[in-house]
């Protein structure tokens, strides 16, 4: 069975759970995109939005080796589209020259894969 089939329209939820193993030395935002093909559709671009732990700063800078770091993000399927796969994206970047970060499991874009999954359209 594959992944759960989403509707144009639908909100996805997405949580994200960040440690670091050594400080970092820059502050990093974090880029989701949703994407048909080559074709980008929706995207969230920001610094972490850190919902756990509660007092956790913002600033990857700031953040503590044996940590876990948790925040919860939204992309909204365009309405209307078409009835297709896609996939949702994630980059780490520094935020003063977008430059992203090498990690493995990246695509060509340096993009990280994390979720396919088929939409319907009507």
């Amino acid at each position: 069975m594959g992944p759960p089939v989403k509707r144009e329209g639908e909100t996805l939820h997405l949580r994200l759970w960040w440690s670091v193993e050594e400080p970092l030395p820059l502050d990093y935002s974090v880029g989701l995109y949703l994407m048909r093909g080559d074709e980008l559709l929706a995207s969230d671009d920001s610094a972490p939005q850190v919902s756990y732990p509660a007092d956790a700063p913002p600033e990857t800078s700031r953040w503590q080796t044996g940590s876990y770091y948790i925040e919860n993000r939204e992309i909204t399927l365009p309405y209307p589209t078409s009835r297709s796969t896609y996939t949702v994206y994630l980059a780490v970047y520094f935020w003063q020259d977008g430059k992203r970060i090498a990690a493995p499991g990246l695509n060509e874009n340096d993009l990280l894969p994390l979720y396919r999954f088929p939409v319907m359209s009507y």
